[in-house]
């Protein structure tokens, strides 16, 4: 379980630091600090909750599937298909209204 929790704060750390340097601006001062051309940050920052979720997830996992049999393959293929699942399965394929 240790091992769990360092690879979680290494990994959601970072993202929370980018979170909080585009929330924290715009809560006390009302300016969106990445807006402009070229700044694809904001598109980023909007999904980045969902993602830090998905992220401690698939850690989890990776991380209990590495201590039980020494392999980084099986766990990375398990995640891929995980990942692979929810995105297909939360967009949406269908024709276009006209």
């Amino acid at each position: 379980m240790f091992y769990s929790m360092r690879n979680i704060l290494v990994i959601i750390i970072p993202l929370l630091i980018i979170i909080a340097a585009q929330y924290i601006p715009l809560f006390t001062m009302g300016i969106v600090p990445f807006v402009g051309p070229g700044s694809s940050l904001v598109g980023f920052v909007i999904n980045l909750e969902h993602m830090c979720l998905l992220l401690v997830m698939m850690i989890v996992i990776s991380t209990f599937i590495y201590n039980r049999t020494g392999s980084i393959y099986i766990g990375s293929f398990l995640n891929a298909l995980i990942v692979s699942w929810m995105f297909t399965s939360s967009s949406v394929i269908a024709p276009v209204p006209i």
